[in-house]
């Protein structure tokens, strides 16, 4: 379209296809035509995704100028001088008027080339940081940022990052998950009796989900003789730690790895009981939301911005999450299991919430009522950047006297033995 306005949408993640991935080419699929994206990522799934839908991409491998790995903090001014150029060329070659970071890393580059080029921006966190991050990454100058929770604002606005320019938008799910017109059985597919109960888990097999706590729960109930079985959906590092937690627990018969599945939403819409999740952390819970438009009751920890999706005993049931997590699991399993018409009550009350605040219409209004605020803002306007690198400064002084003390008491207790 003549009129439209060239959006740069900066993504950089590992090779994949999951939450973040999905809620972004979700936003660029749907974009009104006033936007013309261009995709700028170093993720080649994401990449053809985006290509097959008609979209314009730029996929190059990103040089990163500060590493994430702790053991080998380091600072590369080679390849962040040579990303910010691609970015400033990239920025002229389209005529991008609005840039749109997804993700912190690529602050490092793109935040000094849209003040060169006089470009508004954008940076949409879709996880909390840690401060030496938000301090390496420049999240604290970046001139305006877009939360996917409130959790995951918290640690900036608490040191300082002005609330006028931060905003939450949630994830966004597609309505089209149909269950009048379910046609998949899960217990058909897998074996499974059909007067069994099957609970389901979906997430990377990673230690932050929790699925050792998900499968210690299920344990807990067949002590207690309530017999089901636990599908996960996913795949990642742990699986094979968790298969063998299973086999030592007895449970072999009874666990269901099925390994990433394309479609996690016809799964959701099956024969299934209950979803629930063990995760340690989490920024949003996007299958939560999957499965409240499956009409599916949701068990999870209150943690993170979890607790922003699901409300305790209205549209769920949340749990504290701590060291006696899987009886505890249990018994709310147990309970949705034994109680049909709670588990009705809160699926409903779920399918409800999701329909109204977490669509894939919903966000993308709310993120274009953001460009368009950008839009009209003059970037020369931007808060003063000296005083943003200041902002963490009582962050990291917390932090260096909260060391030190951790030190001294560790010197006290070695030197009493």
């Amino acid at each position: 379209m003549q009129n439209s306005i060239p959006l740069l949408f900066v993504h950089f993640g590992d090779d994949w296809i999951r939450g973040s991935e999905v809620c972004a080419l979700n936003l660029l699929n749907n974009l009104d035509s006033r936007f013309l994206p261009v995709l700028w990522t170093n993720n080649s799934a994401m990449a053809s995704a985006a290509r097959r839908a008609g979209i314009a991409v730029e996929f190059e491998r990103f040089d990163i100028a500060v590493s994430f790995d702790s053991s080998r903090r380091r600072f590369n001014l080679l390849a962040w001088a040579k990303q910010r150029r691609r970015a400033i060329q990239l920025i002229k070659h389209y005529q991008i008027q609005l840039i749109h970071i997804n993700s912190g890393a690529p602050c490092q580059w793109v935040l000094g080339a849209a003040r060169q080029c006089n470009i508004p921006s954008l940076t949409h966190l879709h996880s909390p940081y840690n401060l030496h991050d938000r301090i390496t990454l420049g999240l604290h100058v970046a001139p305006y940022i877009v939360c996917v929770s409130h959790a995951v604002s918290h640690a900036l606005l608490n040191e300082g990052y002005p609330k006028q320019q931060l905003s939450v938008v949630h994830n966004g799910v597609p309505e089209s998950l149909d269950t009048d017109q379910n046609v998949f059985s899960v217990k058909q597919y897998l074996g499974i009796k059909q007067n069994e109960n099957v609970v389901v888990s979906v997430g990377s097999l990673i230690h932050r989900k929790g699925f050792d706590r998900v499968i210690s729960a299920i344990e807990c109930l067949h002590r207690q003789q309530t017999h089901c079985h636990l599908v996960i959906i996913g795949d990642g590092p742990e699986k094979t730690a968790l298969k063998a937690q299973a086999a030592t627990l007895g449970l072999e018969h009874y666990l269901h790895f099925v390994g990433e599945q394309p479609d996690v939403a016809k799964w959701l819409c099956s024969d299934v009981d209950v979803m629930v999740s063990g995760a340690r952390s989490e920024a949003f819970g996007l299958v939560l939301v999957e499965a409240a438009l499956a009409r599916l009751p949701v068990i999870a920890p209150n943690v993170g911005g979890i607790g922003e999706v699901v409300d305790h005993l209205k549209t769920g049931i949340l749990y504290v999450s701590n060291l006696n997590t899987p009886p505890l699991l249990a018994q709310h399993i147990a309970h949705l299991l034994s109680d049909s018409v709670l588990a009705r009550r809160l699926a409903y009350n779920a399918y409800r919430k999701a329909k109204t605040q977490f669509t894939v219409a919903a966000n993308q209004q709310s993120m274009e009522q953001l460009y368009q605020k950008q839009l009209e803002q003059n970037p020369t306007q931007a808060h003063s950047r000296l005083r943003a690198l200041l902002r963490p400064v009582p962050s990291i002084i917390a932090h260096i006297k909260r060391r030190w003390l951790s030190i001294s008491s560790s010197a006290t207790q070695g030197s009493t033995l």
